[in-house]
């Protein structure tokens, strides 16, 4: 599932609000949106993610990366 950059920075701050618990923090997001299923694996990559480069943002990828992708 897609999650809108908004629905990320309500899982970030869920997250950091639950003690930094993953399944709470999935639990939470699921009751407040219905309509999706937040897995608490994707909120610790999600987590991850945001504390190496300090977004939530998708990444942007360029040429060499795509490239690389097909020589594997």
């Amino acid at each position: 599932m897609v999650y809108s950059i908004q629905e990320r920075v309500e899982i970030i701050s869920i997250f950091f609000k639950t003690d930094e618990c993953a399944t709470r923090t999935a639990a939470l997001f699921n009751e407040r949106h219905e309509d999706k299923h937040v897995h608490h694996s994707y909120v610790r990559n999600l987590v991850r993610i945001f504390q190496q480069s300090g977004s939530v943002a998708n990444r942007k990828r360029n040429n060499a990366d795509l490239n690389k992708k097909g020589e594997k």
